[in-house]
């Protein structure tokens, strides 16, 4: 007899439990390399949410904080820059770009980011990609005063289009009791989704923000000549995004900076590290978590299988009237175990690697998860042999309990 094809045709004969058994084991192993997969594209998919910038510049705070700010709008600046730093930089001759940030005020509880139109140009997530407007312009955001430009989700959940007229208020709260009413600004334009914070923010200009804040101090905005004066020229701002035109200067060009006393400067790639290693409690849990789901599974063949033996006195009391060994039962039991463990394994593989292929264009959009080709279809094999050792530890179980109640019972008691 044949242990290879007796396995197979005991399984033909018993195609239910198996189908049910295959893919309850197919799904807890599509969650586990799914987690993977997500375990490390989302410590890449951080770092992405602002490419193309060598220096995130603040005030001196610590670098996560001054990250979380910047890139998230996250929190509160510990002081502001000078609008004088940002000019110095883009005469830089290192710089290739320089992109002033403003936050402070917001809209329904968004955050509102008053900059120039060097964000537009130059302001860069994911793989490098620029933003792009998905209707309207930006034509009138660097002349007009009281142009705005929404972020995707910004329009999408609170229903704004072009020509929508409305006001900011003061503080970060979603009801707010400070309501900038001067200027009302008219939506010019809505940005395509990213998956980044620029999904939930609104876009004004620099100058627009001082506009709101004319006289704002003594509670008596000027309503009438806010927006006719020539100079609204800022005189400080929060952060400042700095992209070098080589990367070996930028340490130079970070000491530079900081030679300005309350100035900091740091590197977003070991900002992001320090973020991640926050975070790394997290990444545990998850990846635990879907340890647990594949241990409850494997646990469910287990006791299928032994019940299952119960329900085959007969089938084995046949092979053994064959001549079948207790051996011979005990590694048949083994093979069809281990086939359920192993179908599944490279089953579950293939559609994980698939379903992320085939979904990672909007996974990227809606939530900032960045995964490339590469990383989809590679397999980790610390993963994979941890998963089938212990798939391999679960099917020796009913085969070790076969192959004993064959040898102490005979034939009889089949």
């Amino acid at each position: 007899m044949n242990v290879f094809s007796l396995t197979i045709k005991s399984i033909c004969h018993r195609p239910l439990s198996f189908v049910l058994t295959f893919c309850s084991l197919l799904l807890s192993f599509i969650l586990l390399m799914s987690v993977s997969h997500l375990k490390r594209s989302v410590p890449l998919s951080f770092e992405k949410a602002i490419s193309g910038t060598d220096l995130i510049v603040g005030a001196h705070t610590g670098s996560v904080s001054l990250l979380l700010y910047a890139a998230f709008r996250i929190g509160q600046p510990a002081a502001n820059l000078s609008y004088s730093l940002y000019e110095q930089m883009l005469e830089h001759p290192e710089v290739r770009s320089a992109i002033p940030i403003s936050l402070g005020d917001s809209h329904r509880g968004y955050p509102v980011l008053a900059t120039t139109q060097h964000y537009f140009d130059h302001y860069q997530y994911g793989n490098n990609q620029p933003l792009k407007l998905a209707m309207g312009s930006r034509g009138e955001f660097g002349s007009r005063l009281d142009t705005v430009i929404l972020g995707a989700r910004v329009a999408e959940e609170l229903g704004y289009g072009l020509g929508q007229l409305l006001t900011i208020s003061h503080g970060m709260d979603e009801v707010s009791f400070e309501e900038h009413e001067n200027v009302l600004f008219e939506v010019s334009g809505i940005l395509e989704r990213t998956g980044t914070s620029v999904d939930r923010s609104l876009h004004i200009t620099l100058e627009g923000l001082e506009a709101v804040h004319l006289g704002w101090n003594n509670r008596n905005p000027d309503k009438i000549s806010v927006m006719k004066r020539a100079d609204m020229k800022p005189k400080a701002i929060s952060t400042l995004l700095v992209g070098l035109h080589s990367k070996t200067k930028v340490f130079r060009v970070q000491e530079e900076i900081m030679e300005n006393p309350g100035y900091r400067a740091i590197l977003p790639g070991v900002a992001f590290s320090e973020l991640w290693e926050v975070m790394r409690v997290s990444e545990r849990i998850l990846g635990a978590v879907g340890f647990l789901v594949v241990f409850c599974t494997l646990l469910g063949m287990i006791c299928s299988m032994l019940i299952s033996l119960v329900l085959r006195r007969k089938e084995m009391a046949i092979i053994r009237s064959l001549g079948g060994s207790p051996l011979f039962i005990g590694a048949m039991m083994l093979m069809e175990a281990l086939s359920l463990v192993v179908l599944a394994l490279v089953v579950a593989w293939a559609l994980s690697a698939g379903l992320i292929a085939a979904f990672s264009g909007v996974i990227s959009r809606q939530w900032g998860v960045y995964l490339s080709g590469q990383s989809i279809w590679q397999i980790d094999p610390k993963l994979m042999m941890i998963t089938f050792l212990v798939g391999l530890v679960a099917a020796m179980i009913p085969a070790v309990m076969a192959y004993r109640r064959s040898l102490f019972e005979g034939i009889t008691s089949f």
